[in-house]
């Protein structure tokens, strides 16, 4: 993931990954294989992300050494409901009806391990909507 913060507000861990709009333009070059490769490659970053946290809270000697380097609030599991896996992606308004299929499939594949960790679901969402949701993001040009 790209970013992760301690939201006091919440008491959560939120992790972002954010996706601009060249996204879309590998996308219509594979377009035969592009909905299942950006699924693969953003549940591949959960699952990545959720190992780390792993070894971090089970205080394997890999975990001990990234736990230093982590807000107080993180060096333990946080709960059930407390951490919050984003993607951003950078989307045309004619292109957002492809997101809901995205988030669908990887909310299927990952649900297992997701429930693990507490986690509902992993959220998908364009700039607008995380604008909706006051998290701290703007576009750069």
């Amino acid at each position: 993931m790209d970013v992760g913060w301690w939201d006091s507000q919440k008491n959560r861990l939120i992790m972002m990954e954010l996706k601009g709009k060249e996204l879309w333009k590998e996308f219509d070059a594979n377009r035969e294989t592009a909905h299942e490769h950006l699924v693969n490659e953003l549940a591949k970053k959960v699952n990545d992300t959720l190992l780390i946290l792993a070894s971090v809270w089970s205080d394997t000697e890999p975990g001990l050494e990234i736990k230093i380097t982590l807000p107080t609030k993180v060096r333990k599991y946080p709960g059930k409901g407390k951490i919050k896996f984003i993607f951003l992606i950078d989307t045309p308004i004619s292109r957002q009806g492809l997101l809901m299929p995205i988030k669908d499939r990887i909310n299927q594949l990952l649900s297992g391990k997701t429930r693990l960790f507490g986690i509902a679901h992993v959220t998908l969402i364009d700039f607008d909507k995380a604008r909706s949701m006051e998290l701290p993001v703007r576009k750069t040009q």
